[in-house]
């Protein structure tokens, strides 16, 4: 397949279902994870609505990812770990996970505000506000694992029992960026 096909194959999925995983685009193409980096880098040159995302991209604007998956990774949200994602524009995207949440946030500009569940009591929580608990002991959906939490204190005693670092939002965002990027 020559890379202009390559590129068209990747705007229609792009166009199709909203987002693109390199490794899935790989595998499909039959060609490396670099020369689907290249392929993207091209058409977020060329087209203003597609940008580059931990692992993909993204087309921006009409496209309105489907309720009750996550925007970044497509699994199903589950209720203990959602977030909600606000855009400027007045978009809602969802997120699995703070992990997935804070990934999007790092990738996107024009996320405004966020509502995550508290992981013990599943009451809703402003991110800003949010005590996280990095790589504890507990699987959930996305790896390496990071809990939401309204309370620094119950973090704190969650934390006792299943390990892991607690953050604040920044330094929430930058754990997860680190450990999901390559350099």
């Amino acid at each position: 397949m020559l890379a202009i096909e390559r590129r068209e194959y990747i705007l229609n999925k792009l166009r199709k279902e909203g987002r693109v995983q390199v490794s899935e685009l790989s595998k499909e193409l039959r060609v490396s994870r670099m020369t689907i980096h290249r392929d993207l880098d091209r058409l977020v040159e060329e087209e203003e609505r597609v940008k580059k995302v931990f692992g993909g991209a993204i087309m921006e604007g009409s496209y309105q990812p489907e309720s009750g998956k996550c925007a970044l990774c497509g699994k199903p949200v589950p209720t203990r770990t959602a977030v909600t994602l606000q855009t400027l524009s007045g978009q809602r995207m969802e997120a699995c996970c703070p992990h997935c949440a804070l990934l999007l946030i790092e990738a996107n500009e024009e996320i405004v505000s966020g509502m995550g569940t508290d992981y013990i009591h599943e009451r809703v929580v402003n991110l800003k506000s949010a005590t996280y608990l990095l790589h504890p002991e507990v699987v959930v959906c996305c790896a390496p694992p990071v809990l939401c939490f309204g309370s620094e204190e119950e973090a704190r005693k969650f934390q006792m029992g299943f390990g892991g670092k607690l953050a604040k939002l920044t330094e929430a965002k930058q754990f997860v960026t680190e450990h999901m990027t390559f350099s």
